[in-house]
């Protein structure tokens, strides 16, 4: 079956499912960054976050939240996925998308859900890649503080 344009406009929308989003490879994607003036859109939204791609440098921000938004199928979970893609080539870090959606019930949100949402989305993550948390990272001391052997050091280098 050969493939015929459609004839009109609405023959588009009726295909179009805007819950939807584009993989970074998915072959309907287009990059229209330069036609909405946006270009450098992936590395500004790093940024946000702390990330220099170009130099694979990361600095953690502190209590800064980023409101990506945007009218229903304007592009904004698939300039996540992308910048997902774009995060696991580096290997550095370990990007975790929630779709809430598709997760809790956000006609009856409560802030418990989406804490759990978030907890579990984590865990598949982490077994996805095979990555195990070490029993004493989730133990607490009597003082009710993490045990020693689970704080985290920073490296100054």
């Amino acid at each position: 079956m050969s493939y015929s344009p459609p004839g009109h406009p609405l023959e588009v929308l009726q295909k179009l499912n805007l819950d939807e989003a584009f993989g970074p490879k998915d072959p309907r994607f287009v990059d229209t960054d330069a036609a909405r003036g946006g270009v450098g859109t992936q590395r500004n939204l790093a940024r946000k976050f702390g990330l220099d791609l170009e130099l694979d440098l990361f600095f953690p921000t502190r209590k800064r939240h980023v409101l990506l938004f945007g009218p229903i199928g304007s592009g904004k979970s698939t300039e996540l996925l992308r910048l997902d893609d774009t995060l696991r080539q580096g290997k550095r870090l370990l990007p975790i998308l929630l779709n809430v959606r598709s997760e809790i019930d956000i006609n009856n949100l409560q802030y418990a859900d989406v804490l759990m949402a978030m907890a579990m989305a984590v865990v598949r993550e982490l077994e996805t890649q095979g990555l195990d948390i070490p029993a004493a990272s989730s133990r607490r001391s009597n003082s009710g503080s993490p045990s020693r052997s689970a704080r985290t050091t920073r490296s100054t280098s």
